[in-house]
């Protein structure tokens, strides 16, 4: 990773500060990267039922992990393993 080595100042009002918060909040990111993932065109997770998410993908490892092996299987594993990813984006 590069090193971050350039500020920026940006002036907001009340309202853009409050949603810029709100929107940080839900995405669980600090300001900072918020931003970051925003110039850098990634689309941005809110996070309200990432707990649920998570929950149910570690009931389902744990189904799949019982099954027989097969090209179906490794599939779903496939699958899953990208919601992963995008939840950690």
């Amino acid at each position: 990773m590069k090193k971050k080595s350039n500020t920026i100042q940006v002036r907001l009002n009340d309202q853009e500060y409050q949603t810029l918060l709100q929107e940080c909040s839900k995405s669980e990111m600090q300001i900072s990267a918020y931003v970051r993932a925003c110039l850098a065109g990634s689309h941005v997770t809110e996070m309200e039922n990432r707990r649920e998410i998570e929950i149910k993908l570690v009931e389902m490892y744990s189904i799949l992990n019982q099954a027989a092996d097969s090209e179906s299987k490794s599939e779903l594993m496939e699958r899953m393993n990208d919601i992963c990813r995008y939840l950690k984006s």
